[in-house]
């Protein structure tokens, strides 16, 4: 990521508004992505994530 891509983000954000909006309730037309760890997640409640963060602390 650089300071050019942010740059661009407006622009790229306008033209493709239609095509995102389009496929709003289409999970494979629109970007889903989870990240590169997503296989650590965990599938507890989120009181409990934030409970184990803040023990963390």
């Amino acid at each position: 990521f650089d300071t050019g891509s942010s740059r661009q983000y407006p622009a790229v954000n306008t033209l493709t508004g239609g095509i995102r909006k389009a496929a709003a309730n289409d999970p494979h037309g629109i970007n889903l992505w989870a990240g590169a760890g997503y296989r650590s997640a965990s599938a507890d409640p989120a009181a409990r994530i934030i409970e184990e963060l803040a023990s963390e602390l």
